[in-house]
């Protein structure tokens, strides 16, 4: 597994899982969930620095920013109805893997914002708590991407097909913990 972005017929890949629109005429995607952004710390940080209850208050924070695949600078965080925070937020740690990020959250060095399907486990096992849950906001849809050629491998209609029941798995006992209710 890894964060880069493949072509799957140059690089003979099978079967990929993407976050966003997928536009690539050659491939068939089928979605499998939809997602939040969430800003989230660990109770033990919380409790060293206190709950940010503002967007504004973040400033005062140790902020963990993540570098998407390929990019060179962090990813802005988004909130709720596209609403930028009123202060500039500064990251004193970044990234480039979105696992790093939130399990640098979890082990209390700071708060992040990723997105909740990656975090979940973390937020089921009290790893992880949401702060400013009034600022979520909708992420990408998650899809299971494949080309028309390996749809018909048994080994891709299997693979599929435990990705498509994972994620189900995960966004279900993510949500009875959170309280967030499912995307479809």
């Amino acid at each position: 597994f890894n964060e880069r972005v493949v072509d799957l017929v140059r690089d003979g890949v099978d079967l990929a899982v993407r976050a966003g629109p997928v536009t690539d005429p050659d491939v068939v995607a089928h979605r499998v969930s939809g997602s939040r952004w969430i800003t989230c710390a660990s109770p033990a940080y919380l409790a060293r620095h206190g709950r940010p209850e503002t967007l504004a208050e973040l400033a005062d924070h140790v902020l963990i920013g993540s570098i998407p695949a390929g990019g060179t600078h962090p990813r802005p965080w988004l909130f709720a109805n596209d609403q930028p925070p009123p202060v500039e937020l500064r990251f004193r740690m970044t990234v480039n893997e979105a696992e790093a990020v939130m399990l640098a959250s979890a082990r209390g060095v700071g708060i992040t914002q990723t997105m909740d399907l990656l975090a979940a486990r973390e937020l089921v096992e009290g790893n992880l708590m949401i702060v400013l849950p009034e600022h979520i906001r909708m992420g990408p849809a998650l899809s299971i991407v494949h080309t028309p050629t390996a749809q018909r491998l048994a080994r891709v209609r299997v693979c599929s097909e435990f990705l498509r029941g994972l994620c189900e798995y995960v966004v279900q006992r993510a949500a009875a913990h959170t309280g967030l209710k499912p995307i479809p």
